[in-house]
């Protein structure tokens, strides 16, 4: 469902499940806070290629990724973000927050 896998200084994380919402995003939120080693995270790349939709509380899981974030982080990368997954970074205007790579 979830992969975390941490990278030096940095965190990568694998969603695999298709619709991410209220079901999931509380299991998220626990697991993240198990795998957080370093709080003061350079970076985190997410994997979302299986999502096809989320809502606000997906959402509202993955913003919370921030708070581990050094000052000077680079933006959450979202790798091959579905065409909802970035029309939700969008409305929600979280554009400088995440950074969307195909």
């Amino acid at each position: 469902m979830f992969q975390f896998t941490p990278k030096d200084s940095g965190l990568e994380i694998k969603i695999q499940v298709k619709r991410f919402d209220a079901t999931d995003s509380e299991r998220f939120k626990s697991m993240l806070n198990e795998h957080i080693i370093n709080k003061n995270l350079s970076f985190v790349r997410i994997d979302m290629s299986d999502v096809e939709f989320i809502d606000s509380s997906g959402m509202k899981a993955l913003v919370s990724i921030h708070k581990y974030l050094k000052e000077n982080a680079e933006p959450i990368t979202i790798l091959h973000p579905k065409p909802a997954v970035v029309s939700m970074i969008e409305l929600l205007r979280l554009t400088p927050i995440f950074k969307n790579e195909n």
